[in-house]
């Protein structure tokens, strides 16, 4: 009996830590960030760093990194409260907390470095929404051992099915 109540008190942990994280705005994102990423290259399994990335230099200035990153030409249509708003979340890290699988694959967490013995890793950066919580900025990378990885800017658009992946706004192979 004593084991039949331990079970079920950790599935209600489970559950409830599942819905607090999921409750989450930052964290759901995040999560549709790497399953539309695995719907485009298959994995078994996620390795996901354990703390959302800080992307922006603290002393720095917002214009110089805005031009550093997206030119003029291919920030239209984007507003420019969303990149700011991008800029100033980015200046700090958060941890990040995945207790269950992301798109049916179990999900490991590893700190900073890719162990040398993996496929790879996938990092998030901070989450950035606009006022009015209808789109969104994140960047995903994943990084190999190795010479492979990249790092890709992405424009997430809240549809009446949830967050669309609706524009690539910057990439980096490395």
């Amino acid at each position: 009996m004593r084991c039949w109540i331990l079970i079920v008190l950790s599935l209600v942990a489970c559950v409830a830590t599942v819905a607090a994280q999921d409750s989450d705005p930052e964290f759901a994102l995040v999560r549709r960030a790497v399953e539309d990423e695995l719907a485009a290259t298959p994995r078994d399994s996620v390795l996901l760093s354990d703390h959302l990335r800080a992307q922006t230099d603290r002393t720095g200035d917002f214009q110089s990194w805005l031009e550093r990153l997206i030119p003029e030409r291919f920030r239209r249509g984007i507003p420019v409260e969303l990149l700011r708003r991008y800029w100033q979340v980015n200046k700090s890290p958060r941890e990040l907390r995945v207790n269950h699988a992301i798109a049916g694959r179990p999900v490991r967490l590893v700190r900073q470095h890719v162990p040398a013995d993996t496929q790879g890793v996938f990092s998030a950066s901070r989450v950035a929404f606009s006022p009015s919580g209808d789109s969104a900025i994140v960047a995903l990378t994943f990084s190999c051992p190795g010479l492979c990885g990249s790092s890709e800017l992405w424009l997430y658009v809240r549809a009446s099915s949830g967050w669309e992946r609706r524009r690539l706004l910057h990439s980096l192979d490395h």
